[in-house]
């Protein structure tokens, strides 16, 4: 079953802008609907949703250990 963004939001605890950009630098898996560049909307999965952002978590927390900074821009 795929769910609309704002149902994604309150299922993850995320921002809705924090799911579309997490979608936009490939955080996040999603659908795009819709036809044109104004009326497309994003789909999503609970489950890969879920999953996607724990496996962004453990990477985090992995990439975090270090003593290193990583600036990007």
């Amino acid at each position: 079953m795929l769910i609309c963004t704002k149902k994604a939001a309150e299922l993850t605890g995320l921002s809705a802008y924090e799911l579309r950009h997490g979608f936009k630098q490939g955080l996040y898996p999603a659908l795009e609907v819709g036809r044109g560049s104004r009326r497309k909307s994003l789909r999503w999965d609970p489950e890969i949703l879920q999953q996607a952002i724990r496996d962004a978590m453990c990477t985090r927390k992995a990439v975090g250990d270090q003593d290193d900074f990583v600036f990007r821009r």
